[in-house]
């Protein structure tokens, strides 16, 4: 079964961190680190996973609670190249024990001077995304040659590969929202006048517009920003009555976020009001 956003929830300190690492398959004894030797500041408690002697074979992750992420990581990642050829890092972060957030960190060297590259992951531990699952289910440490688990790994967390599925993903959905927009406004001729005097595109202009404002949405409800909740927009799907647009969508656009907070009629979602024109009626 895939690795859910829901479990990621749990993970809230070193504990329950290792507890998860070995379920993504990096069973090993959880040896203590000495602070000293990643000397990162503000750490309050750090241990090593690692399953072979050599720097060369296996895996080795580095778990670390700190105070506060430091802005640097450079010196992390030289201490951690230092005990495993292509190591990995979890850092968790928050007030006392309780973690709030964790990042997950992989250096390389490059080239023949040393130079440290990095990659990593940000996940919000109280708001997880199925985003965040699927790269940390990608990175599991499987029963397979060394090298094709580290090839996995660096795949997993590769940035441009990551925005590359991205964007492939939003592609598809387009399209889909884009036909249906088109045959709407084939049945409202008074739409499709009024659209035609602002673009010679009107559907692609409404597509890419309701595309955006959907996304807004969802950066937005990561924050907790709608009605307090991190999945709103599904939330809401489950519970509506009728089509979705017209009954969630267009009321929290331009009811909600497009009116001052004072003037919003009664029952929309609970949202900041946002002027910047994105969610102006056209």
């Amino acid at each position: 079964m895939p690795l859910s956003k829901t479990r990621l929830k749990a993970v809230d300190g070193i504990g329950t961190a290792v507890a998860f690492l070995n379920e993504l398959g990096y069973g090993a004894t959880a040896r203590p680190i000495d602070l000293a030797e990643i000397a990162i500041p503000g750490a309050r408690e750090a241990i090593y996973l690692k399953n072979e002697r050599s720097l060369r074979k296996g895996f080795g992750v580095l778990v670390v609670e700190l105070e506060e992420r430091p802005r640097s990581l450079r010196r992390l990642a030289a201490a951690m190249l230092r005990v495993h050829d292509q190591p990995l890092a979890v850092l968790g972060t928050g007030l006392g024990a309780q973690w709030d957030r964790m990042t997950v960190v992989r250096p390389r060297r490059t080239g023949t001077k040393g130079a440290i590259t990095l990659t990593k992951l940000e996940v919000d531990l109280a708001r997880p995304t199925q985003h965040d699952a699927s790269v940390l289910e990608n990175c599991t440490w499987k029963q397979r040659a060394d090298a094709e688990n580290q090839r996995a790994i660096d795949n997993a967390l590769d940035v441009e590969r990551v925005t590359n599925a991205f964007f492939k993903g939003l592609k598809r959905h387009y399209d889909a929202l884009n036909r249906a927009v088109t045959d709407a406004l084939a049945g409202n001729a008074a739409a499709t006048h009024h659209l035609s005097e602002l673009t010679d595109e009107p559907s692609e202009r409404v597509t890419l517009r309701i595309l955006t404002q959907v996304l807004f949405c969802e950066f937005l409800q990561r924050k907790g920003l709608i009605e307090d909740q991190p999945d709103w927009l599904r939330w809401a799907w489950a519970q509506k009555q009728g089509p979705y647009y017209s009954t969630v969508l267009e009321p929290l656009f331009y009811d909600a976020l497009g009116t001052p907070v004072g003037a919003r009629r009664e029952g929309v979602p609970a949202v900041p009001y946002l002027n910047g024109g994105l969610f102006d009626r056209l």
